[in-house]
């Protein structure tokens, strides 16, 4: 307009998105391409006081004589209010709930403590210019950094005295780290700030390759494999390259949007966006379907998979309360803060109760199972209570689990290094030792032998990238090797058998051995047959849905099973059935979000059983058994009590590998290969659990991992990554160590999920100016280079001074992280070029707020 405010902006697609605004340079409206406006309302400083949304709710805010804000009202009627000191620091948050959290400041403005809802007190000690140097948790342990002139960190001491340290560039790029235990690691960069290469503690390097516009063009890792990255006009990644020259495309509609992309086998999917750019048509090559309706804020109201259609229903904030399709109505109930309390199912209730921060109290399961946990100040368990049983935790300084104790008999200890490591795991029985293993690791963390009474030392072998070669012991003999890919192309193991050879067409393995491999046209496996040399192969059939769930089994000896899903996606049943089409036999899932929490099972009247589990995080704590689950015939209680807990005992990564009663008896023992196979018969019907996340189906020979099944015969999962090359660049495989990285979801590989402990803090920087943690990582945990991934967003942004290049990166919510400005928007004096902004937890519950500017700062 002719004040030069942004009136209107139209894509190459002709949408159009429009704004008002008032002669104070403030948004009054903005209305999107489908006619959806947001208001915005004005004090006389111009501070914004309510926003409209398109469904005509509001958010309020009110502010105090220094212009913050002092009271939010959200759109269910939840009020958040602030007070503050004389000098603006914030010094009271109460949430809904009428929680406090309360907050004091040293006379410089720096934080000297923070007192969360439970009463517990972390306090800060902040140098002169306001940069925190140490930190007391409310236990008392210290944890205190070390910073140079410009206010970096360049070492730290935890609470157990480890010391790690970094070296910086005069810019502050990372050069050197050493961690607690001595061990090294390197970065090259270039003068322009390109990371040109990363040597890890065992000399393993990768490079990255650079082109026009300082924008990544190849990568090298340490194994050799390269990667290359071609660019359009507009500097989109158009195609990746892999180390066999097989070609992942993607395809931009005139608005830069991306409309289709076609693996390195070839297959595609095309996208159909609606002119505000949501997804409305997911089309994989064999023309099924996922198509999308949204509401006025954008919130998907309707989904439909092949013509089923599943509907959405959110509350005042857009948190999620009601959803059903023709397998399933998913009810969820909510506290003021949005916690989930209670999650129902087909009317199968999953009930929780919170404390006053937040964490879970109590939780009773549809089976009727109840957990009661107690936790230490620093939010750590100290007790679950379920069944009749008690289990007790006890922590190191750092926060290691270093004891557990069920009942008077049983108990755990285990060891860690400096470096946050587990050494050492012993399970008793009273004063009477039961098993003990002892873990050895190589300089840049992965597994190199492991000590156990049961199989002796196995010794095992690495190669640089980290995969497993050999495993070698008394009682055990396995031998792997890998293409280019990563892809395991040869197994052999101390079974008797000849060794495994894989072939592959593209990415896909066709023959595993005695094994034999059928595709859809969307690279799905839709049959596999295992020859055999008297009679015809043993055959299974598999069948799958748009959202590549499988859906249909038949198995080997013919037998037909059906699985039915929620509309998140879950699985909440399995069926088998007769030669007639009845039910013989049903298996029902229950879930806490993303874990698997309990099963019953029914093969007819009166034969029932229940198993359920509590979790660390991923990692299972306890098994509750009812029926006939578990082999319990040796137990001298089954005939006492329907319900026998059971302590879960798990590896580095989580897998269960023992079932322990409170009397100190191991009743199941998991002795399988490094990718899951079995080494003898295993019980799946006792503990069904396998690798995290991961649920063994007998009738497919697979485990179900939410989004997508394992197979361990190959290692490899029997569908493409439904996100692309986003998380690896290997869309089929598993992680590529399996003793130090796990996949929960079935989506993307990471570290272990170990709640009490932190890995030892290592920057990754990229050159890109990419924020680390949300982002993808490659096998030694670097964040991977800039191909289109879904938590990062690069382009230009247009602001009042100027237009500058801006990378945005987001959570998995799609919530903004932090931005970072490569300008100083012609104010150098506070605006440094480049600078981050932070965003900050919003009071509404809704979307961060964005932070004032700071000096770029590469994660640690």
């Amino acid at each position: 307009n002719d004040s030069y405010q942004l009136t209107a902006e139209t894509n190459p697609l002709g949408h159009t998105t429009t704004h008002t605004w008032d002669r104070y340079d403030h948004t009054l409206t903005t209305t999107s391409p489908l006619g959806h406006t947001t208001r915005y309302e004005y004090d006389e400083r111009g501070d914004l006081t309510s926003l409209t949304r398109p469904d005509g709710l509001r958010t309020e805010w009110e502010y105090n004589e220094l212009g913050l804000p002092t009271t939010v009202r959200q759109p269910d009627g939840a009020v958040w209010r602030q007070t503050y000191d004389d000098a603006g620091n914030r010094t009271t948050l109460l949430d809904p709930t009428n929680q406090a959290t309360r907050y004091t400041y040293h006379h410089h403005g720096g934080f000297a403590s923070i007192e969360t809802g439970d009463g517990a007190v972390t306090r800060v000690t902040c140098a002169p210019t306001g940069l925190p140097v140490s930190l007391v948790d409310p236990l008392g342990g210290v944890t205190g950094c070390v910073r140079d002139a410009f206010g970096r960190v360049v070492e730290i001491t935890d609470a157990a005295g480890g010391v790690s340290r970094i070296s910086r560039a005069v810019e502050g790029w990372p050069l050197q780290q050493v961690d607690q235990l001595g061990n090294q690691q390197y970065w090259v960069w270039d003068a322009e700030g390109k990371c040109l290469s990363h040597t890890d503690e065992n000399g393993g390097v990768t490079r990255n390759e650079y082109g026009p516009f300082d924008l990544l063009t190849g990568r090298v890792d340490s194994g050799g494999a390269r990667y290359v990255f071609h660019r359009d006009t507009e500097l989109r990644v158009v195609a990746i390259v892999n180390p066999r020259n097989d070609v992942w495309r993607y395809t931009y509609d005139p608005a830069g949007r991306l409309v289709r992309e076609e693996d390195f086998d070839g297959h595609s999917i095309d996208y159909r966006l609606d002119p505000a750019g949501q997804l409305v048509e997911r089309r994989n090559a064999l023309g099924q379907t996922v198509t999308y309706a949204y509401d006025e804020l954008g919130l998907i109201s309707e989904k439909q998979v092949d013509g089923i259609k599943s509907t959405f229903r959110h509350d005042a904030q857009g948190r999620l309360i009601y959803s059903a399709n023709p397998d399933a109505e998913l009810v969820i109930a909510r506290d003021a803060l949005g916690r989930v309390t209670r999650e129902s199912v087909n009317g199968r209730s999953l009930v929780q109760e919170y404390d006053p921060v937040g964490r879970p109290l109590r939780m009773s399961t549809p089976g009727g199972r109840v957990a009661n946990w107690s936790y230490d100040l620093l939010g750590r368990p100290l007790a679950l209570d379920s069944a009749g049983e008690s289990m007790a935790f006890e922590y190191d300084h750092v926060g290691h689990e270093v004891g557990r104790r069920l009942g008077a008999d049983f108990g755990l200890t285990q060891q860690w290094d400096s470096a946050g490591r587990l050494i050492e795991q012993q399970l008793s029985a009273g004063e009477r030792p039961l098993h003990k293993r002892a873990f050895s690791y190589r300089a840049d963390h992965f597994l190199t032998s492991i000590d156990n009474g049961v199989e002796g030392s196995v010794a095992i072998e690495l190669d640089a990238i980290g995969r497993v070669t050999a495993m070698t012991g008394p009682a055990r003999t396995e031998q792997y090797s890998y293409d280019v890919m990563g892809n395991l192309v040869r197994s052999e193991r101390a079974t008797g058998e000849a060794p495994e050879e894989l072939t592959y067409q593209g990415t896909k393995v066709h023959r595993a051995g005695r094994y034999r491999y059928s595709y859809d046209a969307a690279g799905r496996t839709v049959r596999r047959q295992r020859v055999r040399l008297s009679r015809k192969p043993d055959s299974w059939q598999y069948e799958w849905d748009a959202e590549d769930r499988l859906v249909r089994t038949i198995s080997a000896d013919g037998t037909l099973w059906r699985y039915r899903y929620d509309p998140l996606g879950r699985r909440i049943a399995k069926v088998r059935l007769n030669e007639e089409g009845a039910v013989a036999e049903e298996i029902l899932f229950v879930w806490s979000g993303t874990v698997l929490t309990e099963q019953a099972s029914t093969m007819g009247p009166g034969q029932g059983s229940t198993l359920t589990w509590f979790y660390q995080g991923t990692r299972p704590l306890a098994q509750i058994a009812s029926g006939g689950e578990v082999a319990v015939e040796a137990l001298p209680s089954q005939q006492e009590t329907d319900q026998h807990f059971f302590a879960v005992v798990t590896d580095l990564v989580g897998t269960p590998t023992e079932l322990v009663t409170a009397g100190g008896e191991i009743v199941w023992q998991n002795q399988s290969s490094l990718w899951g196979l079995p080494q003898r018969s295993l019980d799946s019907e006792t503990v069904p659990l396998r690798f995290p996340g991961q649920y063994a189906d007998r009738e497919t020979g697979w485990h179900y991992n939410y989004h997508r099944h394992y197979d361990p015969d190959t290692a490899r999962y029997t569908t493409p990554d439904p996100t692309g090359l986003s998380p690896a660049p290997n869309h089929y495989a598993y992680v590529h160590n399996p003793h130090s990285w796990c996949d929960p979801l079935g989506l993307a590989p990471h570290p272990p999920d170990n709640p009490s402990s932190t890995p030892p803090s290592r920057p990754q920087p990229t050159g890109e100016a990419f924020p680390d943690r949300p982002l993808p990582r490659d096998r030694h945990g670097n964040p991977q280079p800039d191909v289109p991934f879904p938590h990062t967003q690069l382009g230009r942004r247009t602001g009042r001074r100027d237009s500058y290049p801006q990378a945005r990166e987001f959570d998995g919510d799609g919530n903004p992280v932090r931005d970072i400005d490569f300008t100083d928007h012609n104010r150098p004096a506070n605006h440094e070029n480049p600078h981050q902004h932070d965003y900050q937890p919003n009071p509404t519950g809704g979307t961060p707020q964005r932070g004032p500017a700071v000096p770029l700062e590469w994660p640690s």
